[in-house]
């Protein structure tokens, strides 16, 4: 045998893969490399199958991700469109929610023209009833205390004057030298007196009945001087409180009470009519302040006033035929002629078909325009009291007649006086 190629020793074996000779080291070192490579070709072998499953692992999760991103763009979709669905079930919703509102704003706009045109049709527990049963949003009251419902309605109305307000249904009549107020239930027929505390006695003031008690302007002492004091009768409580003084003396006076203010016309200073005051003055309920708000035309000693459309209606004097009208928003003062003197001692009742006028002589009603509409002559001739607004209840007027003191009824849909009601004299009662 040949030597080794690799150590020139005698060969002792033939490697069989190459066929050349070796020694026996070499031999068996060429062994080991084969065996190496053996185990290294398996590993390799191994990790290539190693590799192939994880390609494959990588192509399962790619597209169990493109599955699951599929499926959540889906459910994604879905959702919007439900939501789409929801807004749009929703909107529908408001929408016929919206349309069902307005309808009913509508009707109860429609029901509350109705009553405030009929309102002098019904006496006040038809009004209560049938307002309770329209469940009207005023009434959260009891049937012991009605009228601030009735003030709300008549605050919202077009067609109607809020000096019908009456905080009650008593008609007053203030004897300032015994210093009492005397008042005539309308619904009981009862006359009843009230002492008041820490007031001083006047004569002639102005009693304007507002909430919770009486507004009293102006009046004269028992020596005739007169005084701009201004005071809230609490009846409840029998005290008064003094307010803010005026800006003027006066008595024999009117005044209006509209969105919380009050509004002091006409009238006469310590008994002389020379020294009637001119201005208007606005009291404001809330701030306590006086202002002048302009001057009257014509002296007017005891003047019949109320509000009607918007404007103060002023009339009555000993020497004009002419009726006053104060624009509410602008007090721009406009004097309509009219065909005869009213006189002073006169009283202004607005309604809704105009405005009545009780005069010396006969009693008309006059539109917006003071044009008369309507007229009757009186049998005899009358002062009204006009120091305390009249009371309306239902279709009648009530209001007191100047001297006597008796409580006359008017009957407006007969526009006459009511012959068959008594006559009920305030001064019998001490």
């Amino acid at each position: 045998m040949s030597n080794c190629v690799l150590c020139q020793e005698q060969a002792k074996k033939i490697c069989y893969c190459s066929g050349v000779a070796l020694c026996e080291n070499h031999f068996q070192a060429h062994l080991e490399v084969l065996t190496e490579i053996d185990h290294y070709s398996e590993e390799i072998s191994q990790a290539n199958q190693d590799m192939e499953r994880i390609k494959q692992l990588k192509l399962e999760i790619t597209n169990f991700v493109i599955l699951e991103m599929q499926r959540l763009d889906k459910i994604t979709d879905d959702c919007f469109k439900d939501l789409a669905k929801t807004c749009d079930s929703l909107i529908k919703t408001l929408n016929e929610v919206k349309i069902k509102i307005q309808a009913e704003t509508q009707q109860a706009n429609a029901s509350l023209r109705e009553l405030v045109e009929n309102i002098d049709t019904l006496n006040l527990e038809q009004l209560y009833q049938k307002m309770q049963s329209q469940n009207s949003e005023f009434f959260s009251i009891e049937w012991n205390s009605p009228w601030p419902g009735i003030q709300e309605i008549i605050n919202k109305s077009q067609h109607f004057s809020i000096d019908w307000y009456r905080p009650d249904l008593n008609y007053y009549l203030y004897n300032g030298r015994k210093n009492k107020i005397k008042s005539y239930d309308i619904r009981s027929k009862k006359i009843s007196v009230s002492n008041i505390n820490n007031f001083e006695c006047k004569v002639a003031p102005h009693i304007l009945p507002i909430e919770d008690g009486l507004f009293v302007t102006g009046g004269a002492n028992i020596l005739g001087l007169t005084t701009d004091e201004a005071w809230f009768i609490n009846l409840k409580a029998g005290n008064a409180e003094q307010k803010a003084k005026m800006r003027y003396k006066r008595y024999y006076h009117s005044a209006v009470y509209f969105n919380k203010s009050i509004f002091v016309i006409g009238g006469i200073n310590e008994r002389r009519e020379s020294e009637a005051p001119f201005e208007i003055e606005k009291y404001d309920l809330k701030t306590n302040i006086w202002e002048n708000i302009g001057p009257l035309q014509f002296q007017r000693r005891s003047p019949g006033a109320c509000i009607y459309k918007n404007f103060i209606f002023v009339a009555g004097c000993d020497n004009s035929k002419t009726i006053e009208k104060i624009h509410l928003d602008t007090y721009y003062n406009e004097s309509v002629s009219i065909r005869e003197k009213i006189g002073e001692g006169c009283t202004l009742v607005p309604t809704p078909s105009g405005i009545v006028v009780f005069s010396l002589s006969k009693i008309f009603l006059i539109d917006e325009n003071c044009q008369t509409l309507q007229e009757v002559r009186i049998s005899e001739q009358t002062s009204w009291w006009c120091q305390c607004p009249p009371v309306r209840y239902g279709e009648f007027i009530y209001l007191v007649r100047f001297g006597n003191y008796h409580l006359i009824k008017f009957n407006l849909s007969k526009f006459s006086i009511e012959a068959a009601d008594e006559e009920i004299p305030f001064d019998s009662v001490k």
